[in-house]
Formats: C-alpha cells, sequence, structure tokens
C-alpha cells in the first residue's frame, strides 16, 4: 500500500497543480468555445511530443526506460489540463476541486502500470520499431508499433477531457454520445444508439479505453444535449 501511495505522489505534485490554477485569473474572459479550441491544440501538441519520442526510441537516441518516463511527464501534465479544459468547454471555472485530482491521479497511476509493462514489452522486443538487439535477431511480435502506441498514449487525454466536461453536469443534463470517423467496435456502437444519457446514466463511461475494444484509439465523442 505505500508504494502505491508513493507512486501517486510521485505521478502528480499537488503544489504543482495549484501553481498551475493560479493562473486561472487570466482565463477569466475565454469562452467555452476557447477551451475546445485548446484542447485540440493540446492534443496534436501532446501527441507530436509522443511520436517525437518514439522516434527517438526507435533510432536508439533514447532508452525504454528514458521513454516511459518521458511519456510519463508529459501525460502528468497534459491530463491536468485536459481535464481542466474540458471544465471550462462546459462553461464553468476551470477550477481543479480534490475530488478531480483524486480521478486524474487514478487516471495516471493506471497508465504508469500500463507503462511498465509496455517497457517490459520493449524490453522483450515485443514491439514492431524498437529491437533491443541488433536487426534481425529478435522478430517482434506485437499488433502496434511503438509509433502507433505513443499515438494510443497521447489519445488518452481525450477521456480526461470528457471526464471534465461532464463533472460539472446535473444529474438529468443530457449527454449525446456520437460515433467517430473510425472504425467502430460493438460498446461503441451500443453506447451511441441508446443515446442520450443523463449524467447518472452515463455513470462516468467516457470515450476511449474504458469502453472502446481499441482502446485510446477511440473517436467517439461526448457533448451536452
Amino acid at each position: 500500500m505505500a508504494s502505491v501511495t508513493r507512486g501517486l505522489v510521485d505521478l502528480m505534485d499537488e503544489d504543482d497543480l495549484k501553481s498551475m490554477m493560479a493562473t486561472l485569473a487570466k482565463a477569466s474572459a475565454l469562452q467555452p468555445a476557447d477551451y475546445q479550441d485548446k484542447f485540440a491544440a493540446l492534443a496534436d501538441s501532446v501527441e507530436a511530443q509522443m511520436v517525437d519520442y518514439a522516434d527517438r526510441l526507435a533510432g536508439m537516441g533514447m532508452t525504454p526506460y528514458q521513454f516511459r518516463d518521458a511519456m510519463l511527464r508529459t501525460l502528468r501534465r497534459a491530463m491536468a489540463d485536459a481535464f481542466r479544459y474540458g471544465i471550462g468547454a462546459a462553461g464553468f471555472p476551470t477550477i481543479l476541486t480534490d475530488q478531480d485530482m483524486f480521478n486524474i491521479r487514478q487516471a495516471l497511476s493506471e497508465d504508469d502500470a500500463y507503462l511498465r509493462r509496455f517497457t517490459q514489452e520493449l524490453l522483450r522486443g515485443d514491439v514492431p520499431g524498437y529491437s533491443p538487439a541488433p536487426r534481425g535477431i529478435i522478430e517482434p511480435t506485437g499488433r502496434w508499433s511503438v509509433q502507433e502506441r505513443a499515438r494510443m498514449y497521447a489519445n488518452a487525454i481525450r477521456a480526461q477531457f470528457f471526464s471534465g466536461l461532464t463533472s460539472r453536469g446535473s444529474p438529468t443534463q443530457l449527454w449525446d454520445w456520437s460515433l467517430g470517423a473510425t472504425e467502430h467496435c460493438g460498446p461503441c456502437l451500443d453506447m451511441a444508439h441508446n443515446s442520450p444519457y443523463t449524467t447518472v446514466t452515463l455513470a462516468g463511461r467516457m470515450p476511449g479505453a474504458g469502453v472502446c475494444l481499441g482502446l485510446d484509439r477511440c473517436g467517439c465523442t461526448l457533448a451536452p444535449r
């Protein structure tokens, strides 16, 4: 239990979050659409960063452990920003509560566990695009390349944006689940077919790995009706 607690503290420093929230006075003039734009810019930036990490890993300019640490550092700030932008896009002040910070830490903890497993896959030579041994010695068996996996991690911040978007809604607020311009899995089709949801019946389900069989390759969206 102590190691779990220590890991959560390492994932996100509360002083950093409070410092980040001190900039909120500058955001008072922003409108919900502005926060949508800010999230879109954040998503593009995070994906570019993570693909760069993957390219450096594939080119042997970064070790699997350095890759994991760089990815986690980027996610740590990006998830908090994505959650805040979701709150702002819903028209509420972008102030993170203790419960918000707990939820973000929990998501980071889960991604940290995924990244640790991914690191072991890299070290075993299971991921196309990276080989821990001379070329041809180990043939990777994984489904997705290191660049594709990096993009999936970048896409994980979408769930935090939608979590922020729905976090301040009334219990009876209606939410439309819409399919994206991607291949659709059964669970996502079911979510769209049964839409709309109230905040209560949505029950914390967000587009992404929590619902989609394609994990964070999910292209679905949520919007208030």
